[in-house]
């Protein structure tokens, strides 16, 4: 992470499938990243159920703080992390700076979310793809 965190010409970071799990590790690794101000793409999805990333609902406390500071941020794809209704409800709140891309597919969101769901797409809302 040290040289992550230095580095201002990554762009894109995509550690999917890497065994991301649980609270304490994805809100260190937003705390992380919280000035990292090139960062544009970040890709913590899962597929096939591999070394599965799994930043549930607290995790989605971090991702918010990072959503609200990075004003480069455009594209997120946390699919299959277990975010839920809660999470969901925690990134509703967030004023979603440059944010076009939102990939929640698979998070157990249920139609109780439909009222953030369309906090989440506000008349200030930069998302085209969600």
């Amino acid at each position: 992470m040290p040289g992550l965190v230095k580095n201002t010409s990554i762009v894109s970071l995509n550690l999917g499938c890497n065994d991301i799990f649980g609270d304490e590790a994805s809100e260190s690794l937003f705390e992380k990243l919280l000035d990292h101000k090139s960062l544009v793409s970040l890709n913590l999805s899962n597929t096939n159920g591999l070394n599965r990333n799994r930043i549930g609902w607290n995790g989605c406390v971090g991702l918010s703080k990072l959503l609200g500071t990075n004003p480069v941020m455009q594209m997120i794809n946390i699919a299959d992390n277990g975010v839920g209704n809660k999470g969901l409800k925690l990134l509703s709140k967030v004023k979603l700076l440059n944010l076009t891309y939102l990939n929640l597919e698979n998070n157990n969101i249920t139609s109780k979310s439909l009222p953030y769901l369309k906090q989440l797409l506000g008349p200030e809302s930069t998302l085209m793809d969600i």
